[in-house]
């Protein structure tokens, strides 16, 4: 069988996020006899230039948001290329890939990675984009969403059950990895990774630090990333004069660098789609926190595989925070059943496979 060509739009990002992780993922895992993937860049962004390192098939086009001419070079392309299906993920390279695809008469397929209505804070920037995601979605033949709980949210507006399959991301696991230990430092170290944006929920996880100083001083907490929220998060920590216990320690690509640092891995998010650092901490043999946010409680096993707070809350974060502070035994439960759990179901091999057998059934 000739291998189908997937052109897959993707809009760039500031910041190394889930979705780069998961494209990244994909093309260095999938089946080249089955499939030939494609990345159509909007702008030449980190992951363009990193597949185009691996010698990957990359198109850079113009990274404005709205240009009419982008339609014109994306449908040239898949007739140049004898593109079969075009894939997108985020309001901007679905509207390009639904509208190129309706005219060029190839099917589309959106994989959806995170809740479009948390994503943004401008109100009628929010509600623009979600008119925009629903009025083209009947373009749209399939949805690969990375959780129940996205998949749970979309059909809620209307769109079709049967259109939707629901596969957890894969994680691969690198470098070594090692049970949880007793700390080889002073205070437990408890990390958390993400962009510093409201929907990850850091500045509640301050305010839960703040609670904890006066009931067990021993930790530090860490956030790795970078976003538009860290100048608010500095001034809270700082209020509070909390700085000996908060840190914010700035972007590091080197996943097994930050993970060596921590002792416990905390997720205080407001809304998430997957938990993809959840996962990966797992993998490296910590114990997690997390809230009952979004998808998180579909990944955690409360008290088998991690803790998952009453709410989202800065004194439930504390409490829960508090539970693995004083019982190092529970830590090593946990991160021992987690470890097991995630190898068993997140296997990135299993993942890249799903997703293929996904894009070759709405090219039949």
């Amino acid at each position: 069988m000739k291998a189908k060509k997937v052109g897959i739009i993707y809009s760039g990002g500031k910041y190394w996020g889930g979705v780069e992780t998961y494209l990244s993922l994909l093309f260095d895992l999938y089946d080249k006899e089955k499939v030939e993937l494609c990345l159509i860049s909007l702008g030449n962004w980190e992951l363009s230039k990193k597949l185009q390192e691996k010698e990957g098939k990359v198109f850079v086009l113009s990274g404005k948001r709205m240009r009419l001419k982008t339609f014109a070079e994306i449908t040239q392309l898949i007739k140049k290329e004898k593109i079969d299906l075009l894939v997108s993920q985020g309001v901007v390279a679905n509207f390009y890939a639904r509208l190129s695809a309706f005219f060029s008469g190839v099917p589309n397929l959106v994989t959806v990675h995170s809740e479009l209505a948390q994503d943004y804070n401008n109100v009628f920037i929010k509600y623009a984009y979600l008119f925009s995601d629903i009025a083209f979605s009947p373009i749209t033949k399939k949805y690969i969403t990375v959780s129940h709980f996205l998949k749970n949210n979309l059909t809620k507006r209307g769109i079709n059950k049967k259109k939707f399959d629901v596969i957890y991301n894969g994680v691969q696991l690198s470098g070594q990895k090692e049970d949880f230990h007793s700390p080889k430092h002073d205070k437990i170290v408890i990390g958390s990774i993400g962009r510093l944006h409201k929907v990850k929920g850091y500045d509640n996880l301050i305010e839960a630090a703040n609670i904890l100083e006066d009931k067990n001083p021993n930790f530090r907490i860490v956030i790795w990333g970078d976003g538009p929220e860290k100048e608010n998060l500095n001034k809270k920590i700082k209020d509070f004069e909390i700085d000996h216990h908060v840190e914010l320690a700035g972007f590091e690509p080197d996943l097994n660098k930050i993970l060596s640092r921590v002792d416990v891995y905390i997720q205080p998010s407001l809304s998430e789609g997957f938990g993809l650092t959840v996962v990966e901490a797992m993998l490296a043999g910590r114990p997690v926190i997390v809230t009952p946010a979004g998808a998180l409680k579909e990944i955690v096993n409360n008290g088998i595989t991690g803790i998952i707070s009453k709410s989202t809350e800065p004194k439930d974060l504390a409490d829960s925070i508090l539970k693995m502070l004083e019982d190092k035994e529970l830590g090593k439960e946990l991160s021992v059943c987690a470890r097991n759990y995630a190898v068993r179901e997140f296997d990135p091999e299993k993942w890249a496979n799903k997703t293929i057998k996904a894009y070759l059934e709405v090219t039949k």
